[in-house]
């Protein structure tokens, strides 16, 4: 009996119908079928694959070990012989792309093109540039002609009132009380040094979450249930239904990340909240 089979059939005899399944697990009624008639390929992704496998053993009160087993033996399999199946269609097409080509080179109109090519023409926009640089070299042996002459009248100027302070009787002076502070104030690192993500469930969700990317969690999260995890830099959260669980980001709870759609997130230290 193949897993499909053994999930409708427990199912029926629990008198569970599509609908009661997913309220319970909050799997897509479209997923469900996949699931039940092995149309795995209609599942985006692996780890859906396995995670929905996991969660309807669980309600159904079957081992998910078991189950899990016996869907990558079967995957395996399947795909061992498909790559079989497709050997002999590769190797006639390396043969029809081993067909020899005329080179565009060997043509009499691309050797003749080639041959115009090659003959000199006359630069006449990079002759205009040229004389457009020299007009500005020109210009630019003005503007520093008149930026010394301007540099030697500030001289002259600064040099008459520095002899004129000279002269001038020299001025009282209090003597000024200073106050010894330190050369450098200490700094407060004000950076948290952990990233907690905390997740309070209101309702059922399959989550899936990894910390530093390593796999840290895959379940359902239920009503009533918390889950915390901490980590030195990143914390990728996946919730298939994220209008069930209440997302905290260092203990500030975060608005709704979604609502039915399952959504993906990445959380970061010093992230903007």
């Amino acid at each position: 009996m193949g897993i499909g089979d053994l999930l409708r059939r427990e199912r029926e005899k629990k008198g569970l119908s599509l609908g009661d399944v997913e309220n319970a697990t909050k799997i897509r009624v479209k997923y469900i079928q996949a699931l039940e008639t092995e149309q795995f390929q209609i599942i985006p992704g692996e780890v859906y694959r396995l995670g929905f496998l996991k969660n309807y053993a669980r309600l159904l009160d079957l081992d998910p070990g078991a189950i899990i087993t016996r869907y990558k033996a079967a995957h395996e399999s399947a795909d061992h012989g498909a790559s079989h199946d497709e050997e002999p269609a590769g190797a006639r097409q390396t043969v029809a792309n081993a067909r020899p080509s005329v080179r565009d080179e060997d043509q009499p109109g691309t050797r003749q093109a080639d041959t115009v090519a090659r003959r000199p023409v006359i630069d006449w926009a990079g002759k205009i540039a040229q004389a457009g640089s020299i007009f500005k070299s020109r210009r630019v042996l003005l503007g520093v002609a008149s930026a010394v002459v301007v540099l030697l009248l500030a001289y002259v100027v600064l040099n008459i009132g520095v002899s004129h302070r000279n002269n001038a009787p020299p001025l009282q002076q209090t003597p000024k009380h200073t106050q010894n502070l330190p050369a450098t104030l200490p700094t407060v690192d004000t950076q948290p040094q952990t990233l907690e993500i905390r997740l309070v469930g209101t309702g059922h969700c399959w989550a899936e979450v990894k910390i530093d990317g390593q796999e840290a969690y895959m379940g359902t999260i239920k009503p009533g249930d918390t889950e915390t995890f901490t980590a030195q830099s990143t914390v990728w959260l996946d919730l298939g239904y994220p209008q069930s669980v209440d997302v905290y980001y260092n203990g500030t709870k975060l608005p709704p990340l979604g609502t039915t759609r399952p959504v993906t997130k990445t959380f970061t230290k010093n992230m903007g909240t």
